[in-house]
């Protein structure tokens, strides 16, 4: 049966296909939502369509949104944190928005963009034609409110989020005949989830133009589950046990799939790339491994007699460092997890790093069975080392920015992408395909400002740095050799964010 299907009748039309997703909810959270409430739009949507009841994500926000993009484990796509550049995704990784515009899709993103500001990190290199928002490791209501609309600067706007949702409703009511894929994140907190459901009320509200009206395909997912002091499932934000994976997974499809439909097999954050390039019929790539499942059979509940068994895999790393990683192991029935910061059994023998828990029998996790059950744990153990070796495909070292290429006029090395070395240091990692001249600027804000930091590009010194009022001042050109090279400011104050960012404008790519 074709993606179209719907009881056994062919819808010709591909959908639109809008995903909502809301930074920091869980499950819980979500079931959580009343129709007469403040999320009321958010709550109608979920209830009408189909809840996935065990959809899993990653602990982490940045990791979790770009498996959604990606279809890919971060340990296959390299974005293994929030902090210290970890959020950038390499060039090379195809999204489902490339895969959608490959198939004749328009394609737009609008709100926050965590994966990096500069090319080819910004979304317009990322498959998408259309983008409102901020591309920010951190989404921050600033004293001067401002957007950005595709490579422009950013403008300040009186209320940002009205832009947005503005930008929103006119991508999707465009006429034309081409399907859209339209994606919006909103940043956590009682604010972000109710500028989403306020956009998702608009849409529903969108009116068609002449003619037929085309089918939309809404999906309401999270890039992790947030705190949420009064759930039941055991494990917390960024733990790897039930409550710190499990987020909303709801998918409404009027005429399509059927209202209120609970799917109880267990999903995953990736399987959204798969199944939303079937429903788009586009070509997924051949040659990288994809970790999502095409979830139409179940969705459209014309699941086979037996769903294929599922093995989920999940980690923690911190810092870049494969040392410190934290993992656990889900199939149907049992949950195996090595995460030191939530444990529920205090007695296991000593040296003993794994919990065993059957999901089954116990989906609070109140009962820790390895000792019951050791041949269960260590097949499950045996497992997941299989997958890690697997999916370990890619260092977790820095993306480096590109300089010096033909589509990047500058590159800004903004402080939050920055790693930080030490104490009062900020490091970024460039690579240029060529020797390239660059010109050295800062971008700040107007007064009196004199810090005494210094900049040290591609291996050379250049000295204190004299700043005195707004874009004004240069280093001049620097010639930076080919290959990767180290950008490092040293001496940097508390408030070096907020007073601009470094610039590094090409003078002869």
């Amino acid at each position: 049966m074709g993606p179209g299907l719907a009881g056994g009748v062919w819808a010709a039309e591909r959908p639109n296909i809008v995903v909502l997703v809301a930074s920091g909810v869980g499950w819980e959270e979500a079931e959580s939502w009343r129709a007469d409430g403040a999320l009321g739009a958010l709550a109608r949507l979920r209830d009408g369509g189909v809840s996935l009841r065990r959809f899993h994500g990653n602990p982490v926000a940045a990791p979790g949104h770009a498996e959604l993009l990606t279809g890919r484990h971060f340990l296959r796509n390299g974005v293994s944190g929030d902090d210290d550049g970890e959020q950038l995704l390499h060039e090379l990784e195809i999204t489902v928005a490339e895969v959608c515009q490959a198939a004749g899709y328009r394609t737009g993103f609008f709100g926050w963009w965590r994966h990096g500001g500069n090319v080819p990190q910004h979304p317009l290199f990322q498959g998408f034609e259309v983008f409102a928002g901020r591309c920010r490791a951190v989404w921050r209501e600033d004293e001067i409110p401002w957007i950005q609309r595709g490579l422009q600067p950013e403008t300040a706007a009186a209320d940002p989020w009205q832009a947005i949702a503005s930008d929103v409703i006119e991508f999707a009511s465009s006429p034309g005949t081409a399907p859209y894929l339209c994606w919006i994140c909103v940043p956590p907190g009682e604010q972000g989830l109710a500028q989403l459901d306020s956009i998702a009320d608009a849409l529903r509200q969108i009116k068609a133009g002449p003619g037929p009206e085309r089918s939309t395909l809404t999906i309401l997912v999270s890039d992790q589950p947030g705190a949420n002091p009064e759930g039941k499932l055991f494990g917390s934000a960024g733990t790897l046990s039930e409550g710190g994976v499990r987020i909303p997974g709801f998918w409404c499809w009027p005429g399509v799939i059927e209202p209120g439909l609970v799917i109880h097999e267990i999903a995953q954050n990736v399987d959204l790339f798969t199944t939303v390039a079937a429903l788009a019929e586009g070509k997924t790539p051949k040659d990288r491994t994809i970790d999502g499942m095409n979830l139409l059979p179940l969705l459209l509940n014309q699941a086979p007699p037996r769903w294929p068994n599922r093995d989920i895999s999940n980690a923690v790393v911190l810092n870049r460092n494969p040392a410190t990683i934290r993992t656990s192991f889900r199939t149907t029935n049992w949950l195996a997890v090595r995460d030191p910061t939530c444990r529920r059994n205090p007695r296991l023998p000593p040296g003993e790093t794994w919990e065993l828990f059957d999901l089954q029998a116990d989906p609070l996790q109140r009962y820790e069975v390895g000792e019951t059950y050791p041949f269960v744990l260590a097949r499950l153990k045996s497992d997941f080392c299989r997958w890690h070796l697997d999916a370990s495909q890619i260092d977790l070292s820095p993306v480096p920015l590109a300089v010096g290429r033909p589509d990047v006029s500058e590159t800004r090395m903004l402080a939050e992408f920055a790693d930080r070395p030490e104490s009062g240091s900020l490091r970024w990692q460039l690579r240029t395909p060529a020797q390239v001249e660059v010109e050295v600027c800062w971008r700040g804000d107007e007064g009196g400002w004199e810090p005494a930091w210094k900049l040290r590009l591609g291996g050379v010194e250049l000295g204190d740095v004299p700043i005195r009022g707004r874009d004004v001042w240069s280093l001049g050109p620097v010639s930076l050799p080919s290959g990767k090279i180290e950008a490092r400011v040293s001496g940097v104050p508390a408030d070096f964010a907020k007073r601009g960012e470094l610039i590094l404008r090409a003078v002869n790519p």
